[in-house]
């Protein structure tokens, strides 16, 4: 009475069978009949797929090829966005660079004027600033050539408050 009954059942088929089995598994039959078996499980997981994808497309919800489709798309997307983002934050800090070194020019020709010099060409608006564009120029002193409408007007928070420079 020592092994359960189980044991002693599988124990029988075991000895009956197994050498066969070795036998079979390590012959040329046994590649060959798991090259079929493979071959056939993707055909029939072919056929059900196509088949679910249309129930569940019939009951208008996406199948398992439209999400990983979607996730395909997701992941381009968010590598492009990455890309975008750096092109953006080089761009903001090249235009960053540049605003501080032309404030720092503004600043450098505002403390070179002479007080009689501006009030000779009468400031801005005035009449005699019509002709040379600077009454128009879009900046705060009027000095220098009109902006064209792609750049940015200067923060006047910045050109004030912060600096002390008007």
């Amino acid at each position: 009475m020592g092994d359960p009954l189980w044991l002693r059942a599988f124990s029988a088929v075991e000895g009956a069978l197994g050498p066969r089995v070795e036998e079979f598994v390590h012959g040329p039959k046994f590649s060959t009949a798991v090259v079929i078996v493979q071959k056939v499980q993707s055909g029939v997981s072919g056929v059900v797929e196509r088949r679910t994808r249309r129930v569940w497309h019939l009951v208008n919800l996406p199948a398992g090829s439209d999400v990983r489709k979607l996730r395909n798309q997701i992941g381009d997307l968010d590598h492009e966005v990455r890309l975008l983002r750096g092109t953006v934050e080089s761009e903001a800090r090249k235009r960053s660079r540049e605003a501080r070194r032309a404030q720092q020019g503004e600043a450098a020709s505002e403390a070179g004027k002479a007080p009689a010099a501006t009030a000779k060409s009468g400031g801005k608006g005035s009449g005699s600033d019509r002709g040379n564009g600077l009454a128009n120029s879009g900046r705060r002193d009027g000095a220098g050539a009109p902006r064209s409408r792609a750049q940015r007007r200067s923060n006047p928070q910045r050109d004030q408050g912060d600096h002390g420079v008007e």
